[in-house]
């Protein structure tokens, strides 16, 4: 059995969950969940409509095929991120993401100052076979250790 950690930090409105590949394959979904919009941000219909249609216009142009994390037995993924809601560390264990499925978690909050959004940082543990940790980290995409060349860098 091994264990991996991994925490990236990004600068981008969401935290999401998954990796994305550069080959053309079925189409995946971006599953926005509102569970820690504490401050209720999204209970304005218009807020979510906007960035429905943000996320519909991103699964229209990137086809993939990412492959399920399925946390049982042996194998484990916990998802870890930094509360849209209030900032808090969140530690979400023996998670599990459906195929073809990124998940992102959103809310909203008062930064203060000039800051209008950030997103991050996030990582995860992962423990288990070779095979599921591989799964983890590629979502069933050989050869996407890394963002396709020519990717912006939000680190």
């Amino acid at each position: 059995m091994q264990t991996i950690t991994a925490t990236k930090g990004m600068r981008c409105l969401a935290i999401g969950l998954g990796l994305l590949a550069s080959s053309a394959a079925m189409p995946f979904t971006i599953d926005f969940d509102y569970s820690y919009d504490s401050n209720g941000f999204f209970s304005d219909p218009a807020r979510k409509a906007v960035l429905s249609a943000a996320g519909g216009y991103f699964e229209s142009i990137i086809n993939d095929d990412l492959a399920a994390i399925t946390s049982s037995g042996g194998n484990h993924f916990d998802a870890i991120f930094q509360s849209p809601g209030d900032g808090s560390s969140v530690t979400l264990t023996d998670y599990s993401v459906a195929a073809d499925t990124i998940k992102v978690f959103v809310g909203g909050r008062s930064l203060g100052g000039s800051t209008l959004g950030f997103g991050g940082p996030g990582g995860y543990n992962v423990s288990g076979s070779t095979a599921f940790i591989d799964t983890v980290a590629r979502r069933g995409e050989a050869g996407q250790e890394g963002p396709p060349p020519g990717a912006a860098d939000f680190s």
